[in-house]
């Protein structure tokens, strides 16, 4: 990862609390296996913001 600094920083700062966590593991069960995505997709637009917290567009 020394090569990827950027990405790097990023790992080192993933943070999810306990709920956002609980939530995303609970939309991926309740879709079942082979729908991680749409399951994603779905707690995403449930929590807006995050996504864009954890990995800002760079500028």
């Amino acid at each position: 990862m020394a090569n990827y600094p950027q990405l790097t920083r990023w790992f080192k700062n993933f943070k999810l609390s306990e709920q956002q966590l609980g939530g995303l593991e609970n939309e991926i069960h309740k879709r079942g296996t082979g729908h991680e995505e749409e399951a994603v997709k779905a707690w995403m637009k449930e929590n807006p913001g995050i996504a864009e917290k954890m990995a800002p567009a760079a500028g």
